[in-house]
């Protein structure tokens, strides 16, 4: 059972996908979101808080929660094959071309 279902408030569309995506992460993770949350320096509380106020974090703080569920933020070209990679605070280069 996922440890946390998305706040059922009206939302813009595209930022309930934002943190659907969020959610899935954090539940196919083997971590739970206080873990999270002090992996990526922030208070125990901090994911929790987070997706329960609807927020979607910013690209930085997403790429921290992603890097420690495992994940890469990706940004996906529409129009050739430089795909972005946005690496985590003080991990790696700020931003990779694949």
């Amino acid at each position: 059972m996922p440890w946390y279902h998305r706040p059922s408030f009206g939302r813009q569309e595209e930022r309930l996908k934002a943190l659907d995506a969020i959610i899935a992460i954090i539940n196919k993770s083997e971590m739970s979101a206080r873990e999270i949350s002090r992996s990526i320096g922030r208070h125990p509380n901090f994911v929790t808080n987070t997706l329960a106020r609807g927020s979607v974090p910013k690209a930085d703080t997403l790429a921290m929660i992603a890097d420690a569920c495992r994940y890469d933020l990706v940004l996906v070209s529409r129009d050739d094959d430089d795909d972005l990679t946005i690496s985590p605070p003080g991990k790696d280069d700020d931003l990779t071309i694949s």
